[in-house]
């Protein structure tokens, strides 16, 4: 505070010092407007410069809220005369550290640090731990579109309450069945400050099903960012409405299940290096840059100073590039064209994992999957360190309890609604251990009926003891109580308040908490229908319905699995004359 209140102080000396008199707010005849608000301005900055000098990091926190704007922007200080130092989306969470009038500084994750600034108050919807954890738990929607807005009406001919941008995420509005609200080819939306809407049905994706089958091929990712073409450059942008040349590449990546930090300096430390320049102006080889490589520009390092990086580009493919730069375009680093970019990149740098597929981002250095944020996501599977594990040892991970209040919020609406056959009271919550096929230790969660609560605790005790492959147990909340999303992400859960799959009239015993489906994207549910063909279900289990395709996941009569569960008094749907279901266990 002596800090602030001092260079406070020299602001307003400068401005004694310059003939500059105010008084009860009102300015003295004959002081020059200009004079007024300049020194008004630089008494502001001052002290705001001064009080950022608090480390984010050590900042209480005030509370949490999750972004209800289209684009909110982000200010380097509580004033519109501050430069824009980013934009979030909307459903992005945020922690409060401070409050200077309508302004709200929030701190957020920028790579391995912590970085802060301020944000208008109606951007925000502040939200208690139960409510957070509902929301992230919640069945939400992404904005797929370039651009679109959330109505007030299911018309395009009615108000809009605000936009709806590629990035942005809404929750799903829900009938009183728990299904969501469909009006005509609108979506009913409900946004982080409890308002409600309508988006055009092909603007929107189920976010939790989309993050997890996303596929972040150099191909995509460049797709995404060529949507963005022609778009106005934009200081601090990194959205649609405006976007700077590092904004481009983290939403090219977000909208591909990737997070990347926000600014090129932190990009140039992701991933791994694949070309440096051995001296100023030189140029990689062409034949050495791969699409979806990173091209960082800036000063070297030179007489005792360090490098520094203030611009990044994605390669289309040798020396072709696509940015931010005045605009979003196409250039070639190649001299002598018309399209030719000037300056000459600094280092390459390649993020895109030669394995296909999501899991293998979890290699990539600086890189972070979507699916597993918890800014976006309830409870991803935490990882427990050996070295915990063998000096504490796992009994302590194994407990059932009552539903809190912060676990039954998550399930209200979702997976519990009116007229479920079990009352809360008689469910139990269960914390446990599993092993994936890697070998890695993590903590799952499963909510079942009181009834079997020991002896699913006893099982699943014996399979982590034995290195049985499970490779996800969240609540079935986190999937927005969609099976079929579920399913397709191999995630084992149990309770559910929903009808049989193929009999509507009738309630699944998953809807009473006593059936529980274990790695199901290997073990399906397959039936021969009428006319002959193959019912799999989950469909992405197709390939499992043949037994024999080897799988670490695959459950086989009389394996570890099978056994503990007969002995505990289960019974197993793979032996099911009516059409097997191999994922299935009920009592």
């Amino acid at each position: 505070m002596k800090r602030i209140l001092a260079a406070v102080a020299v602001a307003v000396a400068a401005v004694v010092a310059a003939g500059v008199v105010v008084s009860c707010g009102r300015r003295v005849a004959g002081t020059a407007q200009g004079q007024v608000r300049q020194a008004a301005k630089l008494a502001r900055q001052a002290g705001k410069q001064a009080a950022s000098q608090v480390r984010p990091e050590e900042a209480e926190v005030l509370g949490r809220a999750v972004v209800t704007l289209s684009v909110c922007h982000v200010q380097t200080a509580p004033d519109y005369e501050s430069s824009l130092d980013n934009q979030f989306l909307m459903g992005r969470v945020v922690e409060m550290i401070g409050r200077e009038g309508y302004w709200v500084q929030v701190r957020y994750p920028e790579g391995e640090s912590i970085a802060t600034g301020w944000v208008n108050e109606l951007a925000l919807a502040p939200m208690e731990e139960p409510a957070l954890e509902a929301w992230l738990a919640s069945p939400r929607y992404i904005c797929t579109a370039v651009f679109s807005h959330v109505y007030r009406q299911p018309s395009v001919q009615s108000d809009y309450l605000v936009g709806w941008v590629l990035g942005d995420i809404a929750r799903q509005t829900l009938d009183d069945r728990g299904r969501p609200v469909r009006a005509g080819r609108f979506l009913g939306v409900t946004l982080p400050d409890g308002q409600q809407g309508y988006v055009p049905e092909d603007t929107a994706a189920d976010f939790r099903q989309w993050a997890e089958t996303r596929e972040p091929t150099a191909a995509n990712i460049l797709a995404t960012a060529r949507q963005l073409l022609g778009s106005t450059y934009l200081w601090g942008g990194a959205s649609v409405q405006g976007v700077d040349c590092s904004g481009l590449v983290q939403l090219a990546f977000f909208m591909n299940g990737v997070l990347l930090p926000r600014n090129s300096g932190t990009q140039n430390r992701c991933g791994t290096e694949v070309w440096a320049a051995p001296e100023e102006g030189a140029l990689p080889d062409a034949a050495l840059v791969q699409p979806g490589d990173l091209l960082t520009f800036g000063t070297p390092a030179q007489d005792g100073n360090r490098e520094r990086i203030t611009h990044i580009a994605l390669s289309l493919g040798g020396l072709e590039i696509l940015q931010s730069s005045q605009l979003v375009r196409i250039n070639t680093l190649e001299p002598g064209r018309p399209d030719t970019y000037a300056r000459a990149p600094l280092h390459v740098r390649r993020l895109i994992p030669a394995t296909p597929g999501l899991e293998a981002w979890r290699t990539v250095p600086g890189a972070a999957l979507l699916k597993d944020s918890p800014l976006y996501f309830a409870r991803p599977a935490e990882p427990v360190p050996e070295e915990a594990l063998a000096a504490g040892g796992a009994d302590a991970f194994f407990r059932a309890d009552t539903l809190s209040d912060a676990v039954f919020a998550r399930m209200d609406g979702v997976s519990w609604k009116p007229g479920c056959p079990v009352p809360r009271e008689e469910l139990r919550y269960l914390r446990v251990l599993h092993r994936d096929a890697s070998g890695a230790a993590l903590v799952g969660e499963m909510v079942v009926n009181q009834s079997i609560a020991q002896d699913v605790l006893e099982i699943f005790r014996a399979l982590f003891d034995a290195g049985y492959p499970i490779e996800k147990m969240r609540l079935i909340d986190d999937y927005g109580g969609d099976d079929a999303a579920s399913m397709a992400a191999n995630n084992s859960s149990c309770f559910n308040y929903r009808p049989k799959a193929h009999n509507a009239a009738e309630l699944s015993l998953h809807a009473s908490g006593r059936a529980i489906d274990i790695n199901p994207r290997y073990n399906p549910y397959v039936r021969v229908r009428a006319d002959g063909t193959l019912l799999v279900e989950p469909p992405e289990a197709a390939p499992y319905a043949d037994r024999s395709r080897p799988s670490p996941y695959r459950i086989e009569r009389g394996d570890l699995c099978h056994r503990l569960f007969l002995e505990h008094g289960f019974r197993w749907g793979g032996g099911w004359a009516s059409g097997p279901d191999y994922q299935h266990f009920e009592k």
